[in-house]
């Protein structure tokens, strides 16, 4: 803002906390004398402070002028107390939590996390948690990239904890084992590969792959 007349200083004194930008004042040396004179007398009667960054003034700026509301999914690269202050400061009024990865901790302390900026910025935000519902997922393989399934092959899942190979892996879930009969499909990793139950013992499940393709650690 620019004021460009002496008289105006006392209106610049009684609405300068109403505006957050930077106040300069031009005109003639005589004038800026006589602009002196008179804030020195106003200044007993009113103090104003001037901030010297927007941090007070934050709710100035266009990130609360906008009318659509703006979602944000959180992930390793947006965990952070900095990365997520700056990505509801950019405008997120929503931040989405995706269960089906990482564990309960790690959903908590983003939780707190976001509370904490909420808290700082005196602002609600709102949390979406995704709840793809509960998946079965496979045990660990020895092979940290996985194994290929070859259509046609037999493939077993079993509760032996030991790392999976190529004809074998971990099934974590004995309800599932139990619940199977011979001909029933099993869809592993969002349904990229399937197998056909045709075998099934105390512990295990003997199957048929149908569509091959890789499985890796834990895929559901």
């Amino acid at each position: 803002m620019r004021v460009a007349s002496p008289a105006l200083s006392f209106l610049l004194l009684a609405a300068v906390d109403a505006f957050t930008g930077p106040i300069s004042i031009v005109g003639r040396r005589s004038d800026a004398t006589k602009l002196a004179a008179s804030s020195r007398k106003a200044s007993a009667a009113l103090t104003v402070e001037v901030p010297l960054s927007t941090d007070a003034n934050f709710k100035s700026s266009p990130r609360w002028r906008k009318k659509t509301k703006q979602l944000a999914t959180l992930g390793p690269a947006s965990s952070t107390f900095e990365m997520i202050e700056k990505l509801f400061l950019a405008g997120a009024d929503v931040f989405r939590l995706n269960f089906s990865h990482g564990e309960h901790a790690q959903k908590k302390e983003l939780l707190d996390i976001i509370r904490a900026v909420e808290d700082k910025y005196d602002h609600p935000i709102a949390i979406l948690g995704d709840l793809q519902g509960p998946k079965i997922r496979t045990g660990t393989f020895a092979n940290p990239d996985g194994e290929m399934l070859e259509a046609g092959q037999i493939f077993r899942f079993d509760s032996d904890e030991t790392p999976g190979t190529s004809e074998r892996v971990f099934l974590p879930h004995p309800e599932i084992i139990e619940a199977s009969e011979i001909g029933h499909e099993l869809l592993i990793d969002d349904g990229k590969v399937k197998v056909e139950v045709v075998g099934k013992g105390s512990g295990y499940l003997d199957c048929e792959v149908v569509v091959g393709g890789k499985i890796k650690d834990r895929k559901g």
